[in-house]
């Protein structure tokens, strides 16, 4: 079977090392590869659906035949028997694909090790050039990924905790809370979880790192619930004893920064646009694989730099803590990076 990861770094395994390499090389088949394998696995999607993703600047015919061109590419990488045509719907043959997104979002159950494949973003160095509803549906679908992983991790905190077994409880949820869309109310539940461990300094903390970071990145305080629930921790004069199993802290949070990479600039006497554009590519592929770290789509950091301003501005506009930025400079046969 072939095993297709599309969360952190995008690898694809059971297949030759050649055949593996030259479909990572290929966004646009790789982009399609990882469609069909997160819509149409064991299902099918209409072959317009597909064609409006990745060839909307394309009449239906010529379209069609890009479309048509790319599965005999995956066909020949991957396998001929791996993509099954129904009429006009096109989809995956079960039991020959297995992806890491689709069995994140259509696995019923709890367990660690569903939990342990959510790896980092999804598809986060992957970009497809003139295909605006493809970056939206990679966005969709991140979302869908993230807020499935923390219920995942939040079940695995409440388990944890059901057992008495506080710091594992702790761990599940800040990994939780570094998913989690609405960081303040998972942020709530974390200090109650804290507390309820009889750990209150460290409830306490958490507390001021919600509050700085809201600080940092939107200019706001903490919400008025947020400060009654830390002032009656604060000022109770019976603290929760710790449970008797707990003799050393929970683990620090696993924070998941973010971090945008803007274009490679080209600042040699002759064109090498390509070659700053490659190492951007390869800078972000690099990246991905890290985890702890979610990357800006390129699609993203491109809307918000048409225009030359500082990084600082950049920061604050596209809502990251880290900002990379870099030039590309050859002469002769040197090069300075």
């Amino acid at each position: 079977m072939i095993r297709l990861r599309t969360l952190g770094q995008v690898q694809v395994e059971g297949v030759s090392d050649e055949s593996a390499g030259r479909l990572l090389a290929q966004p646009k088949r790789l982009a399609l590869l990882c469609y069909l394998a997160t819509e149409a696995l064991a299902g099918t999607v209409t072959r317009d659906q597909v064609v409006g993703v990745f060839w909307p600047e394309f009449d239906q015919r010529h379209a069609r035949g890009s479309l048509r061109n790319a599965l005999h590419h995956i066909r020949g990488l991957v396998g001929p028997e791996i993509v099954e045509s129904v009429g006009d719907r096109i989809g995956l043959r079960r039991g020959a694909l297995w992806c890491d997104a689709h069995a994140l979002l259509s696995a019923d159950g709890t367990s660690e090790e569903l939990a342990d494949l959510y790896r980092g973003e999804f598809l986060g160095a992957v970009y497809v050039q003139g295909a605006p509803d493809f970056e939206r549906w990679v966005d969709r679908t991140r979302s869908s990924l993230r807020s499935r992983a923390a219920e995942l991790e939040w079940a695995l905190a409440d388990r944890a905790q059901g057992a008495g077994e506080w710091i594992t409880a702790a761990g599940h949820a800040r990994r939780a809370v570094s998913l989690s869309i609405d960081v303040e109310a998972a942020s709530q539940r974390l200090i109650r979880l804290l507390d309820a461990a009889g750990d209150r300094a460290a409830a306490v903390a958490e507390y001021k790192r919600l509050r700085d970071d809201l600080n940092r990145e939107y200019g706001v305080a903490p919400s008025p619930e947020t400060e009654a629930l830390v002032e009656r921790i604060r000022s109770r004069t019976d603290p929760t004893p710790r449970p008797a199993s707990d003799e050393t802290h929970p683990a620090e949070p696993r924070r998941t920064a973010s971090l945008a990479v803007l274009p490679f600039k080209n600042l040699g006497e002759v064109d090498r646009t390509y070659f700053a554009q490659g190492l951007t590519e390869d800078l972000l592929t690099a990246l991905a694989s890290l985890r702890g770290v979610r990357i800006v789509s390129r699609a993203s950091v491109e809307a918000f730099t048409t225009e030359p301003e500082s990084t600082i501005d950049l920061r604050q506009r596209l809502g990251v803590d880290l900002v990379l930025s870099g030039s590309v400079r050859l002469r002769d046969k040197r090069v300075r990076i």
